[in-house]
């Protein structure tokens, strides 16, 4: 027997269905609402809160901002200040910059004094004082007090100056560099040495033969240099280990007199009150070589 039960009709709930996902699909294209901030706008009426205003964050924000910017800023200051800042460092003035030794001296004394004759010779009045073993060269480093307060090493120019004598114009251009005074302490006592290095060592050679005749005269005023006969007498050519010197005597019977040496390999001119001054200086040049 056929079973005659009829189909169930869902007609009517098809269409109520239908009309429940239109309304929705209506409602969210329409408030497009959001998940979270719906259920975060639900705790906070639970909890009683109203929802805060954008404006407060906004100047809470600005000012942790501007905080954070004045940190950053005081700090980067800071280390500028003791990380970063160049060092200034004070550069002497060329003036007052000692040369390097031209030969070994076993000593050195460092004199600055007033631009006059007088303090000059108390310089060398007071070196040849000073206690030394024979043989030994004993450097004397001079500055001069400028105008301004300033002090400087003592160059050919101010030498001739504070000697009063005429500049000799072969040594004054020609030098490259302040001269260097030294006592040398020979067998009969202290003796003068001046050390000048030339740019153009025929020129400064020439001047120095030009010079001869005064050029005990115009040192005389350093209280150091021996006394000379009253005849003119020549200089004569001597050679000591290959090197060249022109020497004259203050007599017939002691050592002293004045000369001076060249030194080819250093362009050096030195002036010396003695003959054993002069070839100790020539030693002594030979052993800066070394």
């Amino acid at each position: 027997m056929a079973d005659e039960t009829p189909p169930i009709r869902r007609e009517g709930r098809e269409p109520a269905i239908r009309t429940m996902r239109s309304d929705v699909a209506e409602f969210i294209k329409t408030t497009k609402p959001s998940l979270v901030s719906l259920a975060a706008e639900r705790a906070r009426q639970e909890a009683g809160f109203s929802t805060p205003k954008p404006q407060r964050n906004f100047r809470k924000i600005a000012v942790l901002g501007l905080v954070l910017v004045l940190a950053i800023g005081g700090g980067s200051a800071l280390a500028y200040y003791f990380l970063l800042k160049p060092t200034v460092v004070q550069v002497p003035s060329p003036e007052n910059v000692t040369p390097g030794a031209l030969i070994f001296f076993e000593g050195t004394d460092d004199f600055t004094i007033n631009p006059t004759r007088l303090e000059l010779k108390k310089v060398f009045s007071e070196a040849q004082d000073s206690a030394a073993l024979p043989g030994s060269f004993r450097r004397l480093i001079i500055r001069i007090r400028k105008e301004d307060g300033a002090v400087k090493v003592l160059t050919v120019q101010d030498f001739f100056k504070l000697l009063g004598v005429m500049p000799r114009s072969g040594v004054t251009d020609n030098v490259s560099r302040p001269p260097q005074f030294f006592i040398f302490r020979s067998r009969s006592g202290p003796e003068l040495g001046i050390m000048l290095e030339a740019r153009n060592p025929a020129r400064l050679l020439q001047t120095m033969f030009s010079w001869e005749p005064d050029l005990s005269r115009d040192l005389e005023a350093l209280d150091i240099i021996p006394s000379l006969p009253s005849v003119p007498q020549s200089y004569t050519d001597f050679t000591y280990r290959n090197i060249d010197y022109r020497y004259l005597k203050s007599s017939n019977t002691s050592d002293r007199g004045i000369g001076y040496l060249y030194f080819p390999v250093r362009n050096l001119v030195a002036i010396a009150t003695s003959e054993e001054a002069i070839q100790s200086t020539i030693d002594r040049l030979f052993e800066q070589r070394r």
